[in-house]
């Protein structure tokens, strides 16, 4: 759930990178300099691009793996436990 978060803020300063250098790339000719700006942008753009992948894979890491432990199960009484709860329990006997 936490990464699922951290998605959420990933994909909105993505947008809001996209906006800046769209309006930054609009006054570009009225002012050179700018360009150092949208340069800037790019690289936070791809930084954030990159940050976002990386969580999406460990999403889908951590379901795999969520997925095969809820196969793996024997006891009849876990076989039902949602594969979000499996990472709360605590397999060595103590309380979840």
């Amino acid at each position: 759930m936490e990464l699922m978060g951290e998605c959420d803020q990933h994909s909105l300063r993505i947008r809001k990178y996209e906006i800046e250098l769209e309006a930054l790339e609009q006054l570009l000719p009225d002012d050179p300099e700018l360009k150092y700006s949208i340069s800037a942008i790019h690289d936070l753009l791809t930084m954030e691009k990159n940050h976002l992948e990386e969580a999406q894979q460990q999403i889908e890491t951590e379901e795999k793996i969520r997925m095969k432990i809820k196969e793996s199960i024997q006891t009849e009484r876990l076989k039902n436990l949602d594969p979000l709860d499996i990472g709360d329990f605590h397999f060595d006997g103590e309380e979840w």
